[in-house]
């Protein structure tokens, strides 16, 4: 992976979403799917969120909400360890490592359980980047 260039990035404002991600625990800030001409993958990407020139950590489904039978593509963000009103305020979103493809959970349950692996691994990625010999890049703070 090259450290100093994402897989793909760009600026958009939080939108309202169905909020479920907050029902479930996990809230997320919500995007437009299409941005500067340039259409993400689908799949479930780590990210790290720029917000008011702090750099956030995140986790990020890309795609249709495929277990609440949604057709609308869109780019949802869980921001680790994050707190606060994101709505009409401007992100810019940087995606480093594709996790998984997008699919469909029997429930809710086995949806927060993926979302908790997600998580998990997201974490163990930015504490691998974190540390390396060339000085820290990624941080929470």
């Amino acid at each position: 992976m090259n450290k100093t260039k994402p897989l793909i990035s760009f600026t958009d404002k939080v939108v309202s979403g169905m909020n479920r991600g907050h029902k479930i625990g996990y809230p997320t800030a919500n995007l437009k799917y299409f941005k500067n001409g340039k259409e993400l993958e689908t799949g479930v990407y780590v990210v790290t969120v720029k917000f008011n020139a702090t750099l956030l950590q995140g986790v990020a489904n890309v795609g249709k909400a495929l277990t609440f039978f949604e057709d609308t593509p869109r780019v949802d963000v869980h921001i680790l360890d994050f707190q606060g009103d994101l709505y009409g305020k401007s992100l810019t979103l940087n995606f480093w490592k594709k996790l998984r493809e997008v699919k469909q959970f029997r429930n809710e349950q086995e949806l927060i359980w993926q979302i908790e692996e997600d998580i998990e691994q997201a974490r163990k990625f930015f504490e691998k980047h974190s540390n390396s010999k060339n000085g820290v890049f990624f941080s929470s703070t």
